[in-house]
């Protein structure tokens, strides 16, 4: 193996990237300081107050989490009551990637799928689906962004769904694991995504773009959340030292980090794909939102590629002897590593 295919080149989730230098100051920073625990702490404030000003909000609710996965979950059972039922897509996390959760977190509330080839809800396939199940109590709606195909929503689309919850009167759900490369994507303000299209309530990732481990649940409907407090405590989703959740946040959205991370990630994965349309072994699936890229390849192909200490996301597989990739990039993953990965891809022969 050549010296410089030695190292693993780890491209299938952006989790797998390290953590910004200035979120890691700002960690420390909390660490030398005492303050009081369970939210009530100094950075914690700010962080609220940054929300605040980057949403341009005075009246938002801000819920300090650890995981993507409890801020969906926590966020969806305090907005539904048993036997209630939730609108999402068919790929979207909160089906397919969390185990339960939502039902966990909320013993009796189902999840209502909806199929579509871009990975995204439209406003016809959810009045068609309302109409399906009119003997079901519906009571919301949950998009991601991106979608789990990496595409993004349009401000226009998100509006007529908002539109539908107002209608309906439905509350509006984002998942917004990846919320920061679709504001970049699209060139709009954060209010412009979310209160300002009808959402209730954002669950936003720092997680996968230069933070340690930060989510927090946004509620900018107040009279949509339920006693939030004592469900969180008993759901074991209070942290006793906040502030060191709050102190990423308050670094991450200082001078645009969060913006300046995320499109650097989104860069090096239209710089890939510029790469791939050349490349006749690859066919992209789905446009490039963000910092995803979705491929399909031949199985023999994707062993090579393996091979060459290279690892996307083995997406699925089909009965065809062909494989779906989805390689993600990390806000860390530099163009130094894009010129090494193409490198090793180029190096791959199989034989016809």
């Amino acid at each position: 193996m050549n010296s410089t295919d030695r190292y693993p080149l780890l491209c299938g989730t952006d989790t797998a990237g390290g953590v910004s230098n200035k979120i890691l100051k700002k960690i420390v920073q909390a660490g030398k300081k005492k303050n009081k625990p369970y939210g009530d702490d100094d950075f914690t404030e700010l962080a609220k107050i940054e929300f605040k000003k980057i949403f341009k909000n005075k009246n938002l609710e801000f819920i300090p989490m650890i995981s993507g996965t409890a801020s969906n979950a926590f966020a969806l059972s305090l907005m539904t009551k048993k036997n209630d039922y939730v609108i999402c897509h068919k790929e979207a996390h909160i089906f397919t990637s969390e185990c339960g959760a939502p039902e966990f977190f909320n013993s009796g509330i189902k999840l209502i799928t909806i199929s579509s080839n871009d990975g995204k809800l439209d406003p016809t396939l959810i009045n068609d689906c309302l109409v399906d199940n009119i003997d079901k109590n519906i009571v919301g709606i949950s998009v991601s962004q991106l979608s789990e195909n990496g595409t993004n929503y349009s401000i226009e689309s998100l509006k007529e769904i908002g539109d539908i919850c107002k209608k309906n009167n439905l509350f509006f759900h984002m998942d917004g694991a990846r919320f920061s490369n679709a504001v970049c994507n699209l060139k709009v303000k954060p209010f412009e995504m979310t209160w300002k299209i009808g959402l209730d309530c954002l669950s936003i990732g720092a997680t996968k773009n230069g933070a340690f481990a930060a989510e927090a649940i946004i509620f900018f409907t107040k009279k949509k959340i339920c006693n939030y407090k004592f469900f969180q405590k008993r759901s074991g989703h209070v942290i006793a030292k906040t502030k060191f959740i709050s102190s990423q946040f308050i670094a991450w959205f200082q001078d645009d980090l969060w913006l300046k991370l995320a499109k650097k990630s989104n860069n090096i994965a239209k710089s890939f794909k510029n790469y791939l349309v050349q490349n006749k072994n690859f066919e992209i699936l789905f446009p490039i939102d963000g910092n995803e890229v979705f491929v399909r390849v031949h199985e023999l192909y994707y062993q090579e590629i393996m091979n060459k200490n290279v690892f996307p996301k083995l997406w699925s597989t089909s009965k065809n002897k062909f494989v779906i990739l989805r390689f993600v990039f990390s806000f860390d993953f530099t163009k130094k590593d894009l010129k090494n990965l193409i490198s090793r891809i180029n190096k791959i022969k199989i034989d016809s």
